[in-house]
């Protein structure tokens, strides 16, 4: 709601009466407002107005431990790293489900998608893991329209120019997952406005912005998006006006006219991340007949994806991802000979480390195991390979 304000801050654009805007830093004489949400003033006392704190005072995305720091650092950030009973029950979901490989965690608004780190500059990520984050993200500008940038370098709070305690900061560091922040949808986007900056533009930007915006509610809401000012009786403050965009279903979220499309894009980009997950795959089987009763079984491993089975260079850092696991199962009537039953074997680099090379690498995405056993013809044995990311892959054997 608009009050009327000697000191008010705002004023009625001759443009559009529709728009505030700013009062000049030298202006004086005109008609001025103060701006309000509508509401009750609690406790009032016919003098002062204090804004109650915001209902949403807890910021999940400054509640993680990675850099946490309390509230006096920033707003939001809670008593402790998961303090909040929702972030623990996120942390222990990830401890029960060790396959993960990467996330998206969507927020709004601003069409953008973000990426680590909140709070350091990109020379902190391993070079490998930066330009694997780059081109993630290039697929998803290409099949969003929007663009992936750092946290750090693209998407700073004015305050002090840094996110503590964030979500994708923490999932990197502690495992090493190709994780986003995607900022979903952004009014003035879709009415057609450039913005430089992210946040900036939110503080600062032409009233010819403000116009291009209420041309596209009228045209594209059809003046839904935004509510005519009206004269309204307040019981504590007399005369005021109330009116103003519909906050919550054109500007923090999308209007359902454009929902469709917006969960079409994103749920093609989810997808497309996924499948670059790595994938373990039994490439070939071989048994040679050694004479007699003895066999040498081989197997070939390969991971059929883009990513190596240990995510990252960071995961492979901090050892968040235990090497895949060959266990070779035999029935009674056959005895091994040489080699492990159950053995570690390392892990399989997948494409990505290929991506940005134009010289032979050889083929590191593959690996063979084999054994020497004692059976007889026709015996079957199993062979179970399992990465803790890339999964569990069997076949069985055949002495012949």
């Amino acid at each position: 709601m608009r009050l009327k304000d000697d000191c008010g801050a705002w004023k009625i654009s001759p443009e559009d009466p529709r728009i505030m805007v700013r009062r000049e830093p030298d202006e004086f004489g005109g008609t001025y407002y103060t701006i309000l949400q509508e509401g009750i003033i609690k406790n009032y006392n016919g003098y002062d107005i204090k804004i109650a704190p915001a209902l949403e005072g807890m910021d999940f995305n400054r509640n993680y431990p990675y850099e946490w720091q309390p509230e006096g650092t920033q707003k939001g950030a809670g008593d402790f790293p998961f303090s909040e009973p929702e972030t623990r029950a996120v942390a222990e979901f990830w401890r029960e489900h060790s396959n993960i490989n990467g996330f998206i965690s969507y927020h709004t608004f601003s069409a953008v998608i973000l990426r680590p780190y909140s709070i350091y500059p990109d020379d902190r990520l391993p070079v490998e893991d930066l330009e694997i984050y780059k081109l993630i993200g290039e697929k998803g500008t290409e099949i969003t329209g929007y663009e992936c940038v750092s946290f750090y370098h693209n998407f700073c709070y004015p305050a002090n120019g840094k996110t503590y305690g964030a979500m994708d900061d923490y999932c990197y560091e502690r495992f090493g997952w190709f994780g986003f922040i995607i900022e979903l949808w952004d009014a003035p986007t879709a009415a057609g406005v450039k913005k430089e900056d992210y946040l900036k533009w939110l503080r600062h930007h032409p009233v010819s912005d403000d116009l291009k915006l209420m041309q596209w509610n009228d045209e594209k809401l059809g003046g839904k998006g935004f509510i005519d000012w009206q004269p309204f009786e307040h019981p504590q403050l007399g005369a005021v006006e109330i009116g103003g965009w519909n906050y919550k279903e054109v500007w923090q979220n999308a209007p359902v006219e454009y929902l469709p499309r917006l969960c079409e894009q994103h749920c093609q980009f989810a997808i497309s991340h996924a499948l670059m997950s790595p994938c373990l795959a039994v490439s070939q089987t071989v048994v040679e007949h050694q004479g007699g009763d003895i066999y040498l079984v081989v197997v070939q491993l390969e991971n059929q994806g883009f990513l190596p089975t240990y995510t990252s260079e960071k995961a492979r850092e901090g050892k968040s991802v235990r090497p895949i696991e060959v266990m070779l199962t035999l029935p009674e009537s056959v005895i091994l000979v040489s080699g492990k039953q159950l053995q570690e074997i390392g892990h399989l680099e997948g494409r990505s480390n290929k991506a940005f090379a134009n010289f032979a690498q050889g083929n590191d995405y593959r690996c063979h195991v084999e054994w020497v056993v004692k059976g007889f013809a026709g015996c079957e044995i199993e062979m179970t390979a399992r990465g803790e990311r890339s999964g569990v892959v069997k076949t069985v054997i055949t002495l012949k």
